[in-house]
This record gives structure tokens, C-alpha cells and sequence, in this order.
């Protein structure tokens, strides 16, 4: 299996919602996902239950945020993406 002969496995654990849905979301839980059946922790217990070492695992974060316009919340619909990213 390919992810045996890895030396290091770089792990993006973020942009899990953005302006491709529907809805707002969050966009890097790390636990959760209902609506989207993505999260951090899933992956990796994928990814470690497949062969993956641990101590390959280069887990990335994301140091920015995503804005849903115009929206009543996660999980309803929103208008438009903000322009605007915040970032560190």
C-alpha cells in the first residue's frame, strides 16, 4: 500500500466548507461534520487504520478564516463568500 512507503504524510486538515456548498459550515472542525461527513478526526483514523504511522502525520491548520454572507447560522443557506480573508 502507498501509504506504507510514505516518509511523511502532510495532513491538510482544513477547507472542508467554502463557497462549493450550499450552506455554511465550519471549515476545519475537527470533530463533527454531520452535513458533510468531513473532519480531522475521521480522516485520521482512516489514515491510521490503513497503515499510516502517527509518527508520519504532519498535521496542518489553518491560520485564516472563511465568511458566509448573509447567512442565519451553520447549516443555512447563505448569499455570497466575503471577499475579505482573515488571516495571521
Amino acid at each position: 500500500m502507498l501509504i506504507c512507503a510514505c516518509r511523511l504524510i502532510r495532513f491538510k486538515s482544513y477547507d472542508y466548507a467554502g463557497s462549493w456548498l450550499t450552506w455554511a459550515d465550519h471549515q476545519a472542525n475537527l470533530y463533527g461534520g454531520s452535513r458533510t461527513n468531513v473532519s480531522t478526526d475521521k480522516a485520521l483514523k482512516y489514515y491510521l487504520a490503513n497503515g499510516a504511522s502517527a509518527s508520519k502525520i504532519n498535521l496542518g491548520i489553518p491560520l485564516y478564516g472563511r465568511a458566509f454572507e448573509s447567512t442565519d447560522g451553520i447549516g443555512q443557506s447563505y448569499s455570497g463568500v466575503s471577499a475579505t480573508q482573515y488571516q495571521l
